[in-house]
């Protein structure tokens, strides 16, 4: 969660960021809603915004920390590798650690839910032993929780904001104590939505797959076109529709992404550079602080001091 609030305050995403009563700190997004970090390991937030057509910010993307949202209004899709789950309001977006997603609006209007992050750590307190509910957390999925809880479900979130934007002192305590009832209840009232599932389409799942297993000899979206026999306008057009960014950001993510492992491992700069598949260096430092907000020194320098 650390390197996630680091990386929003790098790219200027975070405005006025400050401490907050009972063991929380506040952000206020540049999109206009505030996220309340409860310690190390949990985040929470409302967000309700208005996107016009194409104005969502919201492209393939990977984190190491789970995501939950509460689903309540605004025409949209949520796209994995191979999926898409088309949820009803009140439905429940799971999202687990690592695995690559993003939202897309299929309609202009207010873009409306509740969000929480939070790491596997969050559960440490509990001893070694203690481990995240793979069961509820495992797949990228859309819960719908049972009709006699959910009135009870969107009020803890309810509360859950209340409390966190109350400035109370016991904000903290309250928060993580809120967050742990809506987990519990999801694990235990919720069931699958298998209506609101579907597929990404196969070509385009090929050409994500192709960019994943190819990122470090690539070295053009052109080349990814070339590759199927498909014009290089209509591959940016495709992928961009269903993961809202496009092949030539996407594998240009990847390699920093490749980079950014290596360097938090110790190795050296030039080693990253080769690995990625830059064929310059003042390329791939150009992209990396692009990505990053740091130089690959400065993200080497700053992973050693964490180790």
């Amino acid at each position: 969660m650390q390197n996630y609030i680091q990386t929003h305050i790098q790219q200027g995403l975070y405005t006025n960021p400050r401490p907050f009563p009972g063991g929380c700190r506040y952000f206020n997004h540049l999109m206009g809603w505030d996220d309340y970090h409860l310690g190390k390991h949990v985040m929470y937030s409302y967000r309700s915004a208005y996107y016009a057509d194409g104005a969502l910010p919201n492209i393939l993307h990977a984190h190491r920390h789970y995501e939950v949202v509460l689903y309540l209004g605004g025409e949209s899709r949520y796209v994995s590798d191979d999926q898409v789950l088309l949820p009803q309001p009140g439905d429940v977006i799971v999202i687990p650690s690592d695995k690559s997603h993003a939202t897309r609006l299929l309609n202009v209007g207010v873009y409306n839910r509740h969000v929480l992050y939070f790491t596997p750590d969050v559960f440490n307190f509990l001893g070694p032993d203690m481990s995240p509910p793979e069961a509820l957390l495992s797949q990228f999925r859309c819960l719908r929780i049972l009709p006699e809880y959910k009135e009870r479900f969107a009020g803890l979130f309810n509360q859950l904001h209340s409390t966190l934007s109350g400035n109370r002192p016991d904000a903290g305590l309250q928060g993580f104590s809120l967050f742990m009832q809506l987990l519990l209840m999801l694990a235990n009232h919720s069931v699958p939505s298998q209506e609101t599932m579907d597929k990404t389409p196969s070509n385009v799942q090929l050409i994500k797959q192709y960019i994943d297993e190819n990122y470090h000899t690539l070295g053009t979206a052109t080349e990814v076109a070339q590759h199927f026999f498909y014009s290089r306008e209509y591959v940016h057009r495709l992928f961009k529709q269903w993961y809202g960014i496009s092949p030539a950001e996407y594998l240009t993510r990847q390699k920093i992404a490749c980079a950014q492992e290596l360097l938090a491992q110790g190795r050296s700069v030039s080693h990253a550079f080769t690995e990625s598949g830059y064929q310059s260096m003042s390329s791939f430092i150009r992209a990396f602080r692009q990505q990053t907000g740091q130089t690959p020194s400065e993200y080497r320098r700053q992973a050693s001091g964490k180790r």
